[in-house]
């Protein structure tokens, strides 16, 4: 019995040892072991509204969902075309893997880690 006891523990220690050995690799990296911090997908201060109307557009036809922004919709408001964009890019941007070129916008779209979303509108 007491050799038994002592491969348990051997085992126990090992497993340890490499749930320590995981964790400590991984905030070498710069990796800390809460979840990675979230990226957003929004307008530039100073985006002309016949921008943000451009953007909306693109990304609506081209993969993002935005049933959210139609009337009705939990981010149909504030009902003005900077927060439809805000959203439309985000959707666009999370749609396309979240790369950062997705959140280009013919350079009127930046990246943040600010979560945007608002009462019952939550940004995917």
């Amino acid at each position: 019995m007491k050799s038994l006891s002592s491969v348990s523990f051997l085992l126990l220690c090992t497993v340890v040892f490499h749930l320590f050995s995981s964790a400590s690799a991984g905030l070498m990296r710069g990796r800390s072991l809460a979840a990675e911090t979230k990226k957003f997908c929004i307008p530039k201060p100073g985006a002309s509204n016949d921008e943000l109307l451009r953007n909306i557009d693109t990304a609506c036809n081209k993969g993002a969902d935005c049933s959210p922004i139609d009337t009705g919709g939990a981010c149909a408001q504030p009902s003005d075309t900077m927060s439809y964009a805000s959203f439309a890019m985000n959707s666009y941007f999370r749609a396309k893997g979240s790369v950062e070129s997705a959140c280009d916008f013919e350079g009127t779209g930046q990246i943040t880690s600010n979560d945007p979303s608002h009462g019952q509108c939550k940004y995917p």
